[in-house]
């Protein structure tokens, strides 16, 4: 089975973005750029440029790359790897993740936290602030752990937990760490997680499944679960700038609401969001002609030309050999396009794209088993 979704993962990606390389996570350090995923590799800058390494020097796939710390991560269902060389070479990384199947990486001020499980035994979740990774707190609930987020105003950290033939359910570590309480169950929901939407004070975002339909919940201070919209498609990730609260669902379409607003279609980022110093930023395709679109005054304005891509940080290795055809294709698509003026733009509409990650083929898969209930109870 595990096969299966990969091959499909593998086979959707490629689909999606076209056979055309496309941005898919910004990681900024002090307020620049330094490395991109992309669902051909992984870009690394440098003084010249942005160096770029395949996939292929990691053999345990599929994997999600991570920027932190000038090192790069990549979770695995073998582990967690780490490269210090802009990933031409990786290794394990040990410590109490040491044969822990890794799920998941989020960024926690200066530490980096990741959440680990092997099946049936219970989640666990793991954190480095610098010194190596240690448990942190205490295993989580009975179930399949499928995300955590702090809470940033009393670092409370919130789980998502699903007990097998149960709906899943939100619980709440106490201010110690060493014990979790129930904070409601999500009944009717399916494949709950975390975005980073701010709809209000203290508040955090839920995305989830409802039959095939997509919904958000809100998450009070005070810890009171509110459905804030539903809507036709499952949300993939959100991000919020200044009073316009913006998602992409799960087939690649930008959404915007404006405050209280209801979501509507919107000419935005289809392919990932984040955050540059409290700014908006998007990852851009190779028909915008720009790795990243920096949200401005009525548009987006497109930043990081691919021709800073400089070449393969890794000359003795395959990506070397990968990189010349690459090259040729990237190079004749953006002299094809129209030339920058610099001028704030919307972008064009291309190939949506879904993040290269587990988690995101687990809710494609179920829409699509929704759709086709008969063909998939066939199976």
């Amino acid at each position: 089975m595990h096969r299966l979704l990969i091959s499909c993962l593998f086979a959707f990606s490629a689909h999606a973005h076209g056979g055309q390389l496309a941005a898919e996570a910004l990681y900024y350090q002090d307020g620049e750029l330094a490395g991109i995923s992309t669902n051909f590799g992984l870009l690394s800058k440098t003084p010249q440029g942005f160096e770029w390494a395949c996939f292929d020097n990691l053999t345990s796939m599929p994997f999600e790359g991570f920027y932190h710390r000038e090192s790069w991560y990549a979770t695995t269902r073998s582990g967690l790897f780490q490269s210090v060389d802009k990933g031409c070479s990786w290794s394990a990384v040990g410590g109490s993740l040491t044969g822990q199947s890794v799920h998941g990486l989020r960024q926690d001020g200066d530490a980096l936290v990741v959440r680990a499980q092997r099946l049936p035994a219970v989640g666990q979740l793991h954190r480095d602030e610098g010194q190596g990774f240690m448990a942190w707190g205490a295993p989580l609930p009975e179930g399949e752990l499928l995300d955590f987020m702090v809470r940033s105003s009393d670092r409370s950290v919130f789980a998502l937990v699903q007990d097998d033939g149960q709906d899943p359910a939100l619980w709440v570590s106490d201010s110690t760490m060493v014990a979790w309480s129930l904070v409601e169950p999500l009944e009717g929901l399916s494949y709950p997680k975390f975005i980073d939407l701010r709809l209000g004070d203290d508040q955090l975002v839920i995305a989830a499944f409802r039959v095939a339909a997509g919904e958000l919940w809100a998450l009070s201070a005070t810890n009171e679960l509110s459905r804030r919209t539903q809507l036709p498609t499952p949300v993939q990730e959100g991000r919020t700038h200044e009073d316009e609260h913006w998602v992409i669902t799960l087939t690649g379409v930008p959404l915007k609401a404006i405050g209280d607003g209801p979501f509507l279609p919107a000419e935005g980022p289809e392919h990932c969001m984040g955050d540059k110093d409290g700014r908006m930023v998007a990852c851009g395709d190779i028909d915008d002609q720009h790795l990243v679109l920096e949200r401005t005054q009525g548009g987006f304005t497109p930043n990081h030309p691919f021709s800073e891509v400089v070449g393969p940080a890794c000359p003795e290795s395959e990506c070397a050999a990968r990189w010349s055809q690459l090259q040729v294709t990237w190079t004749s698509q953006n002299d094809a396009g129209p030339q920058d003026t610099g001028q704030a733009e919307e972008p064009s509409s291309g190939c949506s794209c879904l993040a290269g990650s587990v988690d995101s083929l687990v809710w494609l898969v179920a829409l699509l088993c929704v759709r086709r209930r008969r063909s998939c109870s066939k199976a």
